[in-house]
């Protein structure tokens, strides 16, 4: 498994928001199924390892996250699909 951990624009505006995360595509929508916010901690810390795995285990049928005020995270198959913009 690998994980993407990105600063598009939209999302890490977005983030600042506290409003769920649109898939607004057909791909986004089969692909991600949804993205949940998690809470904001600073980078590096126990808080947003805790943060982050609890958002994991609560949701375990999505392959990304929106860490709030910062950057979106994805793992998975997923990944081709962001390197190759086909969600983004």
């Amino acid at each position: 498994m690998a994980i993407a951990h990105v600063h598009p624009p939209f999302s890490t505006a977005l983030s600042f928001k506290d409003k769920p995360f649109p898939l607004l595509t057909a791909p986004g929508m089969v692909n991600l199924v949804k993205v949940p916010l998690v809470e904001f901690a600073l980078m590096g810390t126990k808080e947003l390892c805790d943060y982050v795995s609890e958002a994991a285990r609560q949701n375990m049928e999505v392959k990304a996250l929106l860490l709030k005020a910062t950057e979106l995270s994805a793992w998975d198959l997923i990944l081709q699909a962001l390197i190759t913009s086909q969600i983004w």
